[in-house]
């Protein structure tokens, strides 16, 4: 093995053992990654830069703005309020999903479709006294299948198809995916209509049972009216850096005040609500003399609109930061009163938590909430659809009917989809719907820049002869085996790439691997850069392999070995069916 190749294999295992420990930014791994090969002098000036002179990559950017834009219109929420009646069965959800949200899932990318739908589908739950848990990984898994249908439906698949076009090769059609597309969505919701649903947990509504249990982690003390601290605000009173406790909302005369600014005056009566360790309320009292405890539990009173479920996603700037770090309060206009990670209250003090990938918040909003979080991808509120419908009328017609026209103009190849994007967005400034200010913050800038590197890095495992000699390697142990065989192996190998990674990690290291195996077995790249897409996207095994899987994790209540039990026969089902497919279809001719 050369020098380069052990450089870029150090890359690579930077990024295995990064990613897959789950203990840093997937952002910081991928530059750590990135810097080894730039520095090391695998790539000069004009390959390191290869991502962001990619279409593909733009072509990400100008998916994710629209995803983001299209989340907020009047038909779509229309079309899911309608989606979910009241009298409908488990299997009707199953197949509605299945039809609906699936086939959007092609065009549209998952995260943000997801984040719109997941209040909904709880709220549907709630009202047919259905679990959370039995309908959100089948609502993650069906959009995760339905993400394969075309090019668009993923980052991965324009990650792979934007490091082949740097080769030299072909575009992958927007539609190249759809046959066997098809046949994985339909699969997947057979799936779950006949045996997925028997394997899934039926646990309690989280959201619910921690109100339940309130008094386990809520601990509060009223003002009397002799009270010292009466005119004092809350900086100087010292309220905001107790020890075991984390001033949540002030209750005065009936109304919630949160979250509560450092500049507000305590006034007699005031119910002071705290979260973190109950039982220190009484050292609070004893210390501050004014102090008493309250009749009843304020929190029990407050409405429950009051109350709102949030996850924080992989690529969120809050991961890995502790919460009193995160100025959250005055970012959102709301205070954090408990955390859940795997399905457990967090029973730290509040402040002290360190955010990770996959955490329910419940959140005590106050009035400016809605406002901000809509323009924000740092979280995604899950129980509660929100104020959330920004377009209506002749803005909602121009938004939906040119995405329409764009999309079905970019899928019958009478424009590429960069130029149909790249059209659409300009129409929609144009007509003074989206402000040019705003683009910025529909961008996922973490996933952008990830995909950036992703792609000079996985030219970089190409260059220095890395993917060949790994494929050697491969083809060595395989033997002389039949071409469908050696399908099915290599897509085994990307699929587990895959969920010890993310999905876009793994893309940056299987697409030159698929572009070896092509020139290694002589035949075309398409077939075989078709099954690595499909193994990169149908991550079913883990919640870290693909982003919606941790979205759903905290208000579905699930734990990691949930993931597994549910999508081990169906990641089997498609390891047997997706090769099969992809060698009847481009080489059994």
């Amino acid at each position: 093995m050369t020098s380069d190749q052990i450089v870029v294999l150090v890359a690579l295992i930077v990024l295995i053992i990064g990613l897959g420990s789950g203990k840093f930014k997937p952002m910081h791994v991928f530059l750590f990654a990135y810097s080894i090969v730039v520095i090391g002098g695998i790539l000069d000036d004009d390959e390191a830069l290869l991502g962001l002179a990619n279409v593909s990559v733009i072509s990400i950017a100008l998916l994710l703005i629209w995803s983001n834009i299209i989340r907020y219109s009047a038909t779509l929420h229309s079309l899911f309020k309608k989606l979910l009646p009241d009298n409908l069965s488990y299997g009707g959800y199953i197949a509605r999903i299945t039809g609906y949200l699936g086939t959007l899932s092609g065009i549209m990318n998952n995260t943000p479709l997801v984040a719109m739908v997941i209040p909904y589908v709880v709220q549907w739950s709630r009202r047919r006294g259905i679990p959370p848990s039995r309908v959100l990984i089948p609502l993650a898994y069906i959009t995760i299948a339905g993400g394969t249908l075309t090019l668009l439906g993923t980052s991965s698949h324009l990650v792979i198809n934007g490091y082949i076009t740097k080769l030299g090769y072909p575009d992958i059609s927007i539609t190249a995916l759809l046959p066997i597309g098809i046949i994985v969505l339909v699969i997947t919701g057979l799936y779950f209509w006949t045996i997925g649903w028997r394997l899934l947990p039926s646990r309690r509504d989280l959201s619910e049972e921690t109100l339940e249990q309130s008094r386990e982690y809520m601990a509060e003390a009223k003002v009397r009216e002799d009270s010292p601290l009466v005119g004092q605000t809350v900086g100087k009173a010292h309220l905001r850096q107790l020890k075991g406790l984390f001033l949540a909302a002030i209750e005065r005369d009936g109304e919630l005040i949160v979250p509560v600014k450092r500049s507000e005056e305590i006034q007699a009566n005031d119910v002071l609500l705290f979260t973190g360790r109950p039982e220190t309320i009484i050292d609070l009292i004893q210390s501050r003399p004014g102090l008493e405890l309250p009749q009843q539990n304020k929190l029990r009173s407050v409405p429950r609109h009051e109350i709102v479920e949030a996850v924080v996603p992989i690529n969120s700037t809050l991961v890995r930061q502790r919460v009193k770090d995160t100025n959250f309060r005055s970012r959102y206009d709301a205070a954090i009163i408990a955390v859940h990670r795997q399905g457990e209250r967090l029973r730290k003090k509040i402040g002290d938590i360190v955010l990770q990938p996959g955490d329910m918040l419940l959140l005590m909003v106050g009035g400016d909430f809605w406002n901000r979080v809509n323009e924000d991808n740092n979280i995604y509120v899950v129980g509660k659809v929100g104020e959330v419908i920004q377009y209506k009328g002749w803005r909602d017609i121009l938004i939906v009917g040119g995405s329409a026209i764009a999309l079905l103009l970019a899928m019958l190849k009478i424009v590429p989809l960069f130029h149909a994007l790249v059209t659409l967005l300009a129409g929609l400034l144009l007509f003074r719907i989206i402000k040019l200010q705003d683009l910025s913050s529909r961008l996922d800038w973490n996933l952008l820049l990830i995909c950036a590197m992703a792609i000079p890095i996985g030219f970089a495992v190409k260059k220095v002869g890395l993917a060949d000699k790994i494929i050697e390697s491969y083809l060595t142990m395989i033997g002389d085996a039949p071409l469908w065989l050696m399908l099915f192996a290599f897509y085994l190998l990307a699929n587990i790439i895959t969920e010890i990674m993310f999905n876009v990690g793994a893309a940056a290291i299987v697409a030159p691997l698929a572009v070896s195996l092509a020139t290694h077995l002589g035949v075309p790249i398409t077939p075989v850069v078709l099954t690595a897409m499909f193994a990169v996207a149908l991550s079913v095994l883990t919640p870290y392999g693909y982003q919606v899987n941790l979205m759903v994790m905290g208000p579905g209540n699930y734990r990691f070995k949930d993931y597994f039990r549910v999508g081990l026969p169906l990641a089997i089902i498609y390891a047997l069916i997706v090769p099969s497919l992809i060698w009847m279809i481009h080489f059994n001719k």
